[in-house]
């Protein structure tokens, strides 16, 4: 939205899909729903026409788009007026295949297949969601997000 809107807070998505955020930049450009997305995409490594933790900026922090989704609902089960949580949330894409299975074979796989390396694999004491295995994000990609999230703390005193 073109719009400047006060921030307080910044929220960590993953993509539950490939490495590019180019590539999810350019999906979110086609997208028929309209204004979905975060200001910024982290790539992760094995990416075409991008590399590992470049950060893709998708539209200004002081603007926003949708990208949390809380309904009324939410607000009203916990005896809270709605509020527009989309518009004063910085929101940040990492690129991440998110929750893995691991088969039979002992190879493991994303919701769609895709096989994942197992050095790229973080095996969780206690499962998270229903799931004892997640995809690792990059030392690049969290070096990423800590410069951003130092940065925009300064910017709009974000704690």
């Amino acid at each position: 939205m073109n719009e400047v809107t006060p921030k307080f807070q910044i929220v960590l998505h993953h993509t539950a899909g490939n490495a590019s955020g180019v590539a999810v930049r350019n999906a979110w450009e086609h997208d028929k729903r309209g204004r979905i997305a975060t200001c910024v995409i982290i790539s992760g490594k094995g990416a075409k026409g991008t590399t590992d933790g470049e950060i893709i900026q998708c539209f200004s922090s002081r603007k926003w788009a949708y990208h949390l989704g809380v309904k009324t609902e939410v607000f009203k089960a916990h005896g809270l007026p709605w509020m527009n949580l989309d518009q004063i949330a910085i929101g940040i894409e990492i690129c991440n295949w998110g929750w893995l299975e691991k088969g039979k074979d002992g190879k493991f796989r994303t919701y769609v297949g895709t096989i994942v390396d197992p050095s790229d694999v973080c095996e969780l004491e206690t499962p998270f969601k229903g799931h004892k295995y997640w995809h690792n994000y990059t030392p690049a990609q969290i070096e990423s997000v800590k410069n951003l999230l130092i940065y925009w703390r300064e910017i709009y005193n974000i704690d």
